[in-house]
């Protein structure tokens, strides 16, 4: 349950992430 729970916590932190950086020079 951990390590699910973490992942999914992840994903949202990264989401959150991109949504609030802008976008990478590319």
């Amino acid at each position: 349950m951990a390590r699910l729970d973490w992942t999914s916590i992840e994903r949202v932190m990264a989401i959150l992430v991109w949504t609030v950086l802008p976008p990478a020079p590319s």
